[in-house]
């Protein structure tokens, strides 16, 4: 017979392989916490800053402090692009990154770009905005995550 009860604190111990094609490694800067939800700002190696939206319980949970490694982890769609003069937008986690490959699909395109901390970054897109875009190999872009669309691993 099975049992019942189920400890959560080990299953949240089980590495897990996860679907959300973005993983990036980050050190936190700044934790701003309101009564709800914790802002958690972070940098890449290159110093540009990531912003997290969590849970102030979250935070808690995960004993984020100040100079912690984590990983930033988001999925695909939630990548949007942006590759018009983007050097002067001031966007919250916007950043810098080059094409390296484009699969396009019956829909979609999966673009795949390395950011300049050489860290891999998936975007998948509507086939029309790709020819808008007019996004190829090697094109620079700009690369907009939604705060809280990040999820924060440790």
């Amino acid at each position: 017979m099975l049992e019942k009860n189920i400890n959560l604190e080990y299953i949240s111990r089980i590495p897990l392989k996860l679907s959300a094609k973005n993983q990036l490694k980050v050190k936190i800067l700044e934790i701003n916490e309101s009564i709800v939800n914790t802002d958690i700002i972070a940098t890449l190696s290159t110093n540009e800053i990531l912003k997290a939206k969590i849970t102030k319980s979250s935070q808690k949970e995960l004993g984020l402090k100040v100079d912690d490694e984590v990983i930033f982890i988001f999925k695909a769609p939630s990548v949007m692009i942006k590759k018009q003069d983007f050097s002067k937008l001031i966007l919250p986690n916007l950043i810098k990154a080059k094409i390296t490959s484009a699969i396009i699909g019956s829909q979609n395109c999966q673009i795949t770009a390395l950011t300049s901390d050489k860290q891999n970054l998936t975007a998948i897109i509507p086939n029309d905005v790709t020819m808008d875009l007019r996004l190829a190999v090697n094109d620079e872009i700009g690369v907009i995550i939604d705060p809280k669309d990040i999820i924060i691993g440790i």
